[in-house]
């Protein structure tokens, strides 16, 4: 059995299944190993695989024009790779004005600077 993260932010890494924070989701596969779930309350999860393992994930909530980063995050042992930017160029493909939150982490800081 395979043990899935459950706590805090990083449930945006857990397959659809798993996610106890969105609603029924769909999934597509895109490029680069990312896989888009899509809920009906306007979560879009981009969730980067690599050998099977979810290891960057980013999180947009669209709220009919207004489409604003939730959610990100890289697991830790895999961070400093340039995963997230990653998964940021595949979401501005789908959503070409994505706004920051103006309440973020420091970590949430540096990746709005590097990925505008």
């Amino acid at each position: 059995m395979t043990a899935y993260r459950s706590y805090g932010y990083e449930t945006i890494l857990n397959p659809r299944s798993c996610c106890p924070y969105t609603g029924k989701e769909t999934v597509t596969l895109l490029s680069n190993g990312i896989k888009l779930f899509i809920d009906e309350n306007g979560s879009y999860r981009f969730v980067m695989y690599i050998s099977g393992r979810s290891v960057s994930a980013l999180q947009i909530m669209k709220q009919k024009e207004l489409v604003r980063v939730a959610n990100v995050i890289t697991v830790k042992k895999h961070r400093q790779k340039g995963y997230a930017k990653i998964v940021w160029a595949e979401a501005k493909k789908m959503f070409p004005h994505i706004e920051h939150s103006h309440h973020l982490s420091p970590e949430g800081k540096i990746f709005s600077e590097k990925c505008n």
